[in-house]
């Protein structure tokens, strides 16, 4: 039989016991995801431009969580980051162009207080654009941006100026036949422009605009249903993900 000084010591081992366990660390439950985890047209020597959003960051903790950034045979810029909240970080990988042909693998891992989490990113890298062929494209992106311009300071007011010169344009899908791809950063937005390149009544053109460090998906969106007819700009349904 068990003695009342066994039932006390017993008691008194399982109290300290359930009291050092509230100081054990408990994993933190942060989450983290690349937008978009793969890449199957990433031109040599061209950035591409992806995001990440991290999630569960305790900011009345006072906790930061430190995230960094790597890839085989590719620039990475920025490549690590302090934050002290929620929120969307962007970078920029550009594939070596000795890597043409093969993938590249993009980590991301974030850390905070001893939890780690990790999300990986493939770009498919392929040939880059002609010096001509880029020319071409973004003058061609250009002309098409501008019939959306009116469109698009009815809707986002405080969205630059296109000759304010704020913008910075890259080709994207470059290889992709029928449809031409182009995007447009500023240090708040994001334009994407994507047009059929046919003859009227085909010949269509459609825009989102996401918001930079605050947008996962792309935020609206626009179509003119033929360039040349001279239709004007309708409001559509944005995509649901991002192109690159």
């Amino acid at each position: 039989m068990i003695t009342r000084l066994a039932k006390f010591i017993l008691l008194a081992t399982a109290a300290c016991f359930l009291s050092s366990c509230a100081f054990v660390h408990q994993p933190i439950a942060i989450s983290l995801q690349i937008t978009p985890n793969e890449v199957l047209d990433a031109p040599a020597g061209q950035p591409c431009l992806l995001f990440a959003e991290i999630e569960g960051v305790d900011v009345d903790a006072g906790s930061a969580v430190t995230v960094s950034a790597s890839a085989t045979d590719a620039d990475i810029s920025p490549c690590t980051w302090q934050l002290s909240g929620d929120g969307i970080i962007e970078f920029a990988v550009t594939p070596d162009p000795a890597s043409t042909g093969n993938r590249v693998q993009v980590v991301l891992v974030a850390e905070i207080e001893g939890t780690v989490r990790q999300d990986i990113c493939v770009l498919h890298v392929t040939d880059a654009l002609s010096e001509d062929g880029a020319i071409s494209r973004a003058r061609e992106a250009e002309e098409i941006r501008h019939e959306f311009y009116e469109w698009m300071i009815e809707t986002c007011p405080s969205i630059p100026a296109e000759t304010s010169g704020a913008w910075t344009g890259i080709p994207i899908r470059p290889h992709r036949l029928v449809v031409s791809h182009y995007v447009f950063f500023s240090g708040d937005w994001e334009i994407v422009i994507w047009w059929h390149v046919t003859t009227p009544p085909h010949d269509w053109a459609r825009i989102y605009i996401r918001r930079r460090f605050t947008d996962r998906t792309p935020w609206i969106a626009a179509e003119i249903s033929s360039l040349l007819n001279g239709e004007l700009p309708r409001a559509i349904d944005p995509p649901e993900l991002v192109f690159r």
